[in-house]
């Protein structure tokens, strides 16, 4: 892992160590019934909405022993996660 500390001494990770980590995270995500397996970087690279949800950034999204359910049609979720992986 790549870190870098700032002025204060903090040592953070830079962006693209940040980038790199998230892109081997698989997240699991129930659209429908219909269960999809993706990277957490193909999700959230485009989506301020997931990016949010899927980094904590939520109250909702602090529950990690389930997965994220959406009621909603999966037909146009699995079009969306193909072109947004490709």
């Amino acid at each position: 892992m790549v870190t870098a500390s700032d002025s204060s001494g903090v040592l953070s990770e830079e962006p693209d160590a940040k980038k790199q980590r998230r892109s081997v995270e698989i997240v699991t995500v129930n659209v429908g019934g219909t269960r999809f397996m993706t990277s957490v970087l193909t999700l959230t690279t485009h989506s301020s909405y997931f990016a949010s949800l899927l980094t904590g950034d939520w109250a909702e999204s602090q529950n990690n022993d389930k997965e994220p359910f959406f009621d909603h049609d999966p037909a146009p979720f699995a079009i969306v996660v193909l072109h947004a992986d490709g």
